[in-house]
């Protein structure tokens, strides 16, 4: 919260759509006008005003260069504290005298601030093709020109708002190429300023840092991404590159987190040894501020309900999460809390209960559901919980089935796989929350009901059958299966392996796994009957069927070593 009085400087005169969004952000401040944003930078360093609030990225024309260049000139004596998202809309107007409010092919010139003319580029070139395109300091300067000087053939693009301020008359509404046009703005101070926010618990964190190469060096871009994104593992948000002056360029990167993460601080720290050793000290890094992220993309949901969140599963799902910046809310067995109660405070629900459990959970959390909601269930049997959910779920409840094909001990969904299978009732949000899980580096997958279960029917139902008798076996001779660890190859110490995670599982999801899945008692019948005639072949002797089967394993399988 701004306090009131806050002297920010924006990019002026009055009218524009900075001085809008500046309203809107902080409407107790005292607005000061300023001609241009690299002015608004000097105002704040010479401490002629407390802040300053500008435009650093559109959502259709990208990054505001001068914003850049301001940034890097001022740094390290300026840093971003805060940004906003405003949605910009761009109107089109005429004096009220001009012939275009009758013919609008009169217009020849179209004024505005460059921005605006690329923004609304594809209504120019299709309306007024042959107009000239000027370019003003901002859209409010545009409206006032046009109406000082008397432009009868010209237009302004401008906030309606604005035009109408200045005594023009409205054309056109809404004339920007992307509907849902925004500008993401940026406060700004002195480094020691008082207006700088303590961290927030759960709000997500940009951190916007320069890379200044100093010099041409082939392959830098490379090596710091390399460092930023497959080392440490950091999202980048943006990356835009900026000339330097001297010839060359430097990069402006967006990084997803707070300067006080360990995983921020360990990048920035690398990043500085870089600039230090392995380049001979000709790259300077600069870090511009740690500020609330705001996304052009909204999220269309906020909270996440987990039923079942304390079991293994779901302990992991709430840790994953929450460090995703979602409220998440866990509700157990035992609650005493309805269960419309809990239902009403979250805008996702996701099953995370035993596949036995399923049937009862759904038959008692579907009447309770309400439009707009979404309900994922995390199952390892997709067509009996899906079937149920779609038929019991209320209209305007999306349905979404996931598979996360990995335990509770994982500490990164980098390589892990995930299997999404979408319903005739999965929409936006079923999409949004896929794209979780796509974002933090998982191998997401999409198949049918039908499909998930046949694949599980082999990968899970027949290998832990086969594993669970292989184990029964040994038993006879080797009592402990540790025993054999001296006389393992590398494929047994693959099956122990195996074995000792398949003896972790709670053993009424192995038992689930073979009853409840359909497809798997066809495929446990395939096995047998393939097994068993491998086995009479080899009592008979014949040994050119096992050579033949192996060359058959051999032209489905690819050897990694090829």
């Amino acid at each position: 919260m701004i306090p009131a009085g806050t002297r920010i400087a924006y990019l002026g005169p009055r009218g524009t759509h900075s001085e809008h969004a500046l309203t809107a952000y902080a409407p107790d401040a005292t607005r000061e006008a300023v001609a241009s944003i690299a002015e608004i930078f000097s105002v704040v360093a010479q401490d002629r005003a407390t802040a300053g609030f500008v435009p650093i990225e559109n959502k259709i024309e990208g990054p505001i260069s001068a914003t850049l260049d301001g940034l890097l000139r001022h740094s390290p004596e300026l840093e971003i504290i805060d940004s906003f998202s405003y949605t910009v809309e761009h109107a089109l107007g005429v004096l009220p005298e001009s012939p275009a409010n009758e013919k609008q092919e009169c217009i020849e010139q179209v004024i505005s601030h460059p921005q605006p003319l690329q923004q609304c580029s594809e209504y120019l070139l299709e309306k007024l093709p042959n107009a000239e395109h000027i370019s003003s300091a901002s859209t409010s300067a545009a409206a006032k020109m046009i109406a000082e000087q008397k432009l009868l053939k010209a237009a302004a693009i401008a906030p309606a708002k604005t035009l109408k301020a200045a005594g023009l008359n409205i054309l056109a509404n809404s004339i920007e190429n992307i509907a849902g046009n925004q500008t993401r703005f940026v406060l700004f101070a002195r480094c020691d300023s008082d207006l700088r926010q303590p961290r927030a618990p759960r709000q997500r964190y940009v951190t916007s840092v320069v890379v200044d190469p100093g010099k041409d060096r082939q392959g830098l871009l490379f090596e710091v991404l390399e460092l930023v994104s497959v080392r440490h593992h950091i999202n980048l948000l943006s990356i835009h590159s900026r000339p330097d002056g001297k010839g060359g360029f430097v990069f402006h990167l967006d990084l997803e987190g707070h300067i006080e993460d360990k995983a921020i601080r360990t990048c920035l720290k690398a990043l500085e040894e870089y600039s230090l050793h392995s380049t001979g000290e000709t790259v300077t890094i600069r870090v511009f501020g740690s500020y609330p992220l705001r996304q052009f993309y909204a999220q269309p949901f906020k909270s996440i309900g987990i039923i079942g969140g304390g079991g293994i599963m779901g302990q992991w799902f709430t840790r994953f999460f929450r460090e995703a910046g979602i409220a998440v809310k866990l509700r157990e067995k035992n609650a005493t809390e309805t269960i419309e109660a809990f239902l009403n405070t979250v805008d996702v629900v996701l099953l995370s209960v035993p596949m036995h459990a399923v049937k009862e959970v759904i038959s008692e959390i579907t009447p309770q559901l309400k439009p707009g909601q979404l309900i994922v269930e995390n199952c390892s049997i997709k067509s009996t919980a899906l079937d149920l959910l779609t038929s019991l779920a209320p209209q305007g409840v999306e349905v979404l089935g996931m598979h996360t094909m990995f335990g509770a001990s994982a500490t990164s969904l980098r390589g892990e796989n995930v299997i999404f299978t979408r319903t005739g009732f999965s929409g936006e949000k079923s999409q949004a929350f896929a794209d979780i899980f796509y974002k933090y580096g998982a191998n997401v997958s999409h198949a049918s009901a039908a499909r998930h279960d046949k694949a599980s029917a082999y990968l899970q139902s027949l290998l832990h059958l086969v594993m669970l008798s292989l184990a029964e076996i040994i038993q006879k001779d080797f009592p402990s299966i540790d025993e054999l660890e001296k006389f393992s190859t590398p494929n047994f110490r693959g099956i122990l392996a195996s074995l000792k995670r398949i003896a972790r599982q709670q053993p009424d999801l192995v038992a689930d796994l073979q009853l409840q899945n359909e497809e798997a008692t066809g495929v446990r019948h395939r096995f047998l009957e393939v097994f068993f005639r491998h086995t009479m072949a080899l009592d008979r002797g014949e040994r050119e069927h096992i050579i033949d089967a192996v060359s058959a394993l051999q032209a489905v399988v690819k050897d990694d070593e090829d």
